[in-house]
């Protein structure tokens, strides 16, 4: 368990910013290739809490799944 602000901790939130942004770019740049147009439908914020609610809603197939831990306010 990490405490809120940890160097650790930090660095896990930032890159998983940095992965949701990047996931993002590469479905429009697929969407675009095929004349679609998803911007006002796909967001990194739209991506990130699919991936959280996802996590949550399939907790029992994920258990052998690493995950960090942190208590504060802003999960």
């Amino acid at each position: 368990i990490f405490r809120s602000g940890d160097k650790e901790e930090v660095e896990i939130r930032g890159c998983s910013i940095w992965c949701c942004a990047l996931i993002c770019q590469h479905l429009l740049e697929l969407y675009e290739k095929k004349g679609r147009d998803m911007r006002d439908k796909i967001s990194a914020v739209l991506l990130d809490y699919y991936l959280w609610d996802y996590a949550r809603d399939h907790r029992e197939e994920m258990k052998d799944t690493p995950f960090h831990r942190v208590r504060c306010i802003y999960y």
